[in-house]
């Protein structure tokens, strides 16, 4: 992980920008301050209007999150010196430190400094994808599956860092043409917004006396409407739960062709001892291989099946 004064910095720098409601004691006392250091919100998950902005942009830093949070559950992680009863204590440290290092994708995405966090959550995403990539190639402990197995599982963290790059470029280039007086910015704050008004007028309006035509899709599974939008809460559980569905079928798979592969030894030393007796033919060692590659091909089925169903549901 990256050191922690890198991610305080940004968080302080941040904070300081941030400036507070109410003024405090301490401000009487320090007037240099003037209600700086307020309290940096990630996300709201509770504003009706704040929620559905940088949805997929929370959804995507959520994803990030995903497989530093998985990967706590491996021992790896453990020092063997350690005793039993201190594991837990270890584990939470090691969870307060992750969450400490995700905290900067939220803020610097969250904050109304918007040049500030876009150039802070542009370097720091750089620098966590450049350390990602670098782990992949030098430092893979993995090769189950090959050569460079780590991006098997990593792929997904991989995607969600340039969809973060390109979100942070975005808001950086938006920011610079506002400021050059390029483009307007709209900070008016209103009960609803348009597409939300135009959402209501949708639902009240007549129904036609000729049913549109629809797909199978629409008719069976899901019907879309144009003016609707999902909120943040419910893009990031779309994104973690593919994630780590995604992560659970690698390791699915990969214990599954551990437990195929010694199948198939036995049967091919199975196979070798019969022949060093002249026996030709055996029917236990022709079932043991057949139902080897029958084990297989029903779990691809059963896998590629129930994770359809999961992604419906």
């Amino acid at each position: 992980m990256l050191p922690l004064y890198l991610q305080f910095i940004i968080i302080i720098v941040l904070a300081f920008l941030e400036k507070r409601a109410r003024r405090c004691c301490f401000d009487e006392n320090f007037s240099l301050l003037s209600r700086r250091f307020g309290v940096l919100i990630p996300f709201d998950f509770v504003d009706l209007n704040g929620s559905y902005s940088n949805r997929w942009s929370v959804g995507f830093a959520f994803g990030v999150t995903a497989d530093k949070v998985m990967f706590l559950f491996l021992d790896m992680y453990i020092p063997v010196t350690i005793p039993g009863w201190a594991k837990v204590f270890w584990v939470l440290l090691i969870a307060i430190e992750v969450g400490i290092s995700s905290y900067p994708f939220f803020v610097c995405l969250s904050t109304r400094h918007r040049l500030t966090g876009a150039i802070f959550g542009f370097l720091y995403t750089a620098t966590w994808l450049a350390i990602t990539l670098l782990d992949i190639f030098l430092c893979s402990e993995i090769d189950v599956l090959g050569e460079h197995s780590e991006m098997f599982f990593l792929w997904p963290s991989i995607l969600s860092y340039l969809f973060l790059l390109g979100r942070f470029v975005f808001i950086f280039v938006k920011e610079i043409r506002i400021r050059r007086g390029l483009a307007s910015e709209n900070e008016e704050i209103s009960f609803m917004e348009g597409y939300q008004a135009k959402y209501v007028h949708r639902l009240f309006r007549k129904r036609p006396l000729q049913p549109d035509q629809k797909s199978w899709i629409q008719r069976k599974l899901y019907h879309w409407d144009p003016h609707f939008k999902f909120p943040t809460r419910l893009i990031s559980t779309i994104v973690l739960v593919i994630r780590c569905l995604y992560t659970f079928v690698i390791l699915e798979f990969l214990i599954f062709k551990a437990l195929n592969s010694k199948l198939r030894e036995l049967a091919d030393s199975l196979n070798i001892l019969a022949l060093s007796v002249n026996e030709t033919e055996n029917t236990f060692i022709s079932a043991m291989e057949e139902f080897a590659t029958i084990t297989f091909d029903v779990w691809v089925v059963t896998t590629i099946i129930s994770c359809i169903t999961s992604l419906t549901y």
